[in-house]
């Protein structure tokens, strides 16, 4: 059989396909086909060798979740224990957040305030010199959608 790279540069693949009966989007080179996936292992023989146990997942949770840290971020509870020579240095900090995740404990530390409502003043004159204001670039009038400008 006449392979189609092999023909003359002067014959067009179509050319060719159409003397040969052949349709020409099937005569090009396929790409090699992707592998079976492979089986997954079981999460027990592939266990980390450097997790860190539950006791010490639940001592780390106790030490972020004391009084002393209570308004710090993890970086800075990190650090504090640095300066302490604490165990937890051998931990890193993203450890540490995905310790806080998967307990659902990474949202804000610190109290927050609440969003403050104020209400917006307003300037009402109802006769000359009555009310001075230091813009007065856009004035209000008691018909809706009018304004005055000065």
């Amino acid at each position: 059989m006449i392979c189609l790279d092999q023909r003359s540069h002067r014959l067009s693949r179509s050319r060719a396909c159409d003397a040969l009966g052949l349709s020409r989007t099937g005569t090009y080179p396929r790409p090699p086909r992707p592998r079976p996936p492979r089986p997954r292992r079981s999460q027990a023989s592939h266990a980390q060798p450097r997790k860190i146990s539950e006791a010490e997942q639940d001592e780390v949770l106790e030490v972020v979740n004391s009084e002393a840290h209570e308004d710090a971020c993890v970086r800075v509870i990190h650090a504090r224990e640095l300066d302490q020579a604490s165990w937890m240095l051998a931990l890193r900090v993203s450890s540490i957040y995905r310790m806080l995740r998967r307990c659902g404990q990474t949202t804000e530390r610190r109290n927050q305030r609440p969003p403050q409502n104020y209400a917006v003043p307003r300037i009402i004159a109802r006769a000359p010199n009555e009310a001075w204001s230091w813009d007065i670039s856009k004035l209000p009038t008691f018909t809706r959608g009018v304004i005055s400008y000065l």
